[in-house]
């Protein structure tokens, strides 16, 4: 069961991409969690990159949920998230639950970044393209 992430800075600067890698399953929620708390606790806009991500069960599924949760918690202005499937076996999971009608789910990396320019104000407002999904 092979597990890793890497967060790196979004192409702005502003937020955080964590990119998945192997299976995400029950044993690597705290691993992903703990990386998205930043994004929670600075209110950071997110991108998840699951294109690397070779198995995603429901654990995993439900860790993404509740930090897309946390992230539109209503503690604050809504903060966006957008979640990069590719050709991912991970993308068949979030359409088949019809989880990509309840985030923003793009194909590429790209994408992620070009519409969390359009949805991400200075002021930190959603744009009114935020709910925008694609598979």
């Amino acid at each position: 069961m092979d597990f890793g992430i890497n967060t790196t800075p979004t192409a702005d600067g502003e937020g955080l991409v964590l990119a998945v890698d192997g299976e995400f399953d029950i044993a690597a929620t705290e691993e992903f969690r703990r990386p998205a708390q930043e994004a929670i606790t600075g209110r950071r806009p997110l991108i998840v990159d699951v294109t690397a991500c070779s198995f995603l069960d429901s654990s995993g599924l439900r860790a993404i949920l509740q930090v897309h949760a946390a992230l539109q918690d209503g503690n604050g202005p809504a903060v966006p998230m957008a979640v990069v499937i590719g050709d991912s076996p991970a993308g068949r999971l979030l359409s088949l639950t019809e989880v990509d009608k309840r985030l923003s789910v793009v194909a590429t990396r790209e994408e992620a970044d070009e519409w969390l320019a359009s949805a991400w104000k200075p002021n930190g407002k959603l744009g009114a393209s935020s709910k925008t999904s694609a598979a």
